[in-house]
């Protein structure tokens, strides 16, 4: 691991940034699946986990994955997700051997953290309560899902703490301390896996934090980023960098409302449904706001293109969530009443997991987190090429009272 004064060459994180592309590359298809399986109801087409049908994950007859539709989703969702994990494997390697910077040490380790709770929290969704009944690798799954979980916040610890830090006693309690409460949660979590709707919804607002954190390294390790032009002084640049953290948090919050209206249960009272559906359309008009007050902001900063094509790219990709939604609200519950009766009679008979419902209803989903993505992007932009306006220094007259005994005191030494 580079030492911290260790200034990295100009083409130290070419690997990793290589790396960090195919991760984000292939997590954004991992989305897409995700929504389809969830569209389709085909979670619990495999009953176990981690193995699929008995078999080992990766030695599954072709043949048998491809019979089924359902099958073939949840089977592939699992071999992408799998394959995912493996690169971020790899990356995570390449930033604590390659990279001197420590905020990537630590984005690293978070990757890591945050892909095996993805594939946790998608086989305890299909095992259920039943997990205590599992074994992985010979020991009793909720055991080994708790050392393990201790064992990798352990290790994410210690890593980018460096050798000086790992010397040191305090870290090492600190740390011991930190695991065990990680291990004490995934038993307490385990426990409580019964409600497999709840980890449905964890579960889809995991996955864009994800695919976001996958975007933000291959931000910060492009040859832009690490070698580009030091940041720009902009009267505006202060209001721009807030919107853009405000509008990434708004999409999130957006994000994280729609995982709570896809995943409800068949019996949850109706006045639910509205309140999940009103708070989603409210943070959509928030989020046009923040984005229009972005756009006009970013005319200010006339010096830095790159941050309009963001904001540009940014507006392009909602203008479509938007569409997108509607199409998911007419594919899934028809048209509006007050629409066919205000403003057009239109026709629609809404076919349960059909062609057209899944399509919009999935993109939906995947669009929201490109979304987040060129939010991310813009902030972290934002914040990379902006550089907030020295502050004046304000004279008082007690300033320039001691200003002027410190030059008497000077000549009385001469």
């Amino acid at each position: 691991m580079p030492a911290k004064s260790q200034q990295a060459p100009p083409t130290s994180n070419r690997a990793a940034h290589v790396a960090a592309w195919i991760l984000a590359c292939m997590t954004f298809p991992l989305i897409w699946m995700g929504g389809l399986v969830t569209t389709y109801g085909a979670g619990m087409a495999v009953p176990d986990w981690p193995s699929t049908y008995g078999y080992n994950l990766f030695l599954y007859p072709l043949g048998s994955w491809i019979k089924v539709w359902d099958v073939f989703l949840e089977h592939g969702h699992r071999l992408l997700g799998s394959l995912v994990g493996v690169v971020t494997i790899v990356l995570v390697l390449l930033l604590w051997r390659r990279d001197p910077r420590r905020a990537l040490w630590w984005m690293a380790g978070l990757a890591l953290v945050g892909v095996c709770l993805q594939g946790v929290l998608g086989g305890l969704r299909v095992v259920g309560s039943k997990v205590a009944e599992a074994t992985i690798l010979g020991m009793p799954a909720p055991a080994f899902l708790c050392v393990a979980a201790a064992a990798l916040v352990l290790l994410v610890q210690a890593i980018p703490a460096g050798p000086m830090g790992r010397r040191q006693v305090k870290f090492w309690v600190r740390a011991v301390v930190i695991a065990a409460a990680a291990g004490g949660v995934t038993w307490f979590g385990i426990a409580a896996v019964e409600d497999r709707l709840f980890l449905a919804r964890v579960h889809g607002c995991t996955a864009p934090a994800f695919f976001v954190l996958a975007a933000a390294m291959v931000i910060m390790t492009s040859r832009r980023w690490t070698e580009g032009a030091p940041p720009v002084e902009e009267a505006g640049g202060r209001p721009v960098r807030w919107l853009t953290l405000l509008t990434t948090g708004a999409i999130y919050g957006q994000i994280v409302l729609g995982a709570q209206l896809r995943h409800l249960a068949p019996d949850t009272p109706p006045w639910w449904f509205t309140l999940w559906v009103w708070l989603h359309l409210i943070a959509a008009g928030v989020i046009v706001l923040l984005i229009v007050w972005l756009v006009i902001g970013i005319r200010r900063c006339s010096a830095v293109p790159l941050l309009p094509r963001r904001i540009s790219l940014l507006a392009g990709l909602f203008l479509i969530q938007l569409v997108l939604g509607l199409a998911t609200w007419v594919t899934n519950y028809g048209w509006p009443l007050w629409f066919t009766r205000n403003v057009l009679a239109l026709e629609y008979t809404v076919v349960a997991e059909g062609l057209w419902q899944a399509l919009s209803t999935t993109a939906h989903v995947a669009v929201g987190s490109l979304c987040l993505a060129a939010a991310t992007s813009t902030a972290l932009w934002s914040h990379r090429l902006l550089a907030l306006p020295a502050k004046p220094v304000v004279s008082t007259p007690e300033a320039k009272s001691g200003a002027k005994r410190d030059a008497t005191r000077r000549k009385t030494k001469r």
